[in-house]
């Protein structure tokens, strides 16, 4: 993780952000960081795949058009 996003990263966890996301368009990836009982799960999608925003119910987001040049 660059060191501005490893930052951002613990600001937003440090200010009760309970979901992170973090694009890389470079590999087209996105890291999806939870932060539950002071644990974290990640969790990494790739441009074709279907996000779930787990912090709202039937949220669902199709990366394709995100990673679209």
């Amino acid at each position: 993780m660059a060191i501005e996003m490893e930052r951002k990263f613990h600001l937003y966890r440090e200010a009760g952000v309970r979901e992170y996301w973090a694009l890389d368009t470079e590999h087209k990836y996105l890291h999806v960081y939870n932060f539950k009982n002071n644990a974290i799960f990640p969790r990494t999608y790739r441009s074709t795949d279907i996000a779930k925003v787990e912090i709202f119910d039937d949220l669902e987001i199709a990366l394709e058009p995100v990673f679209a040049e």
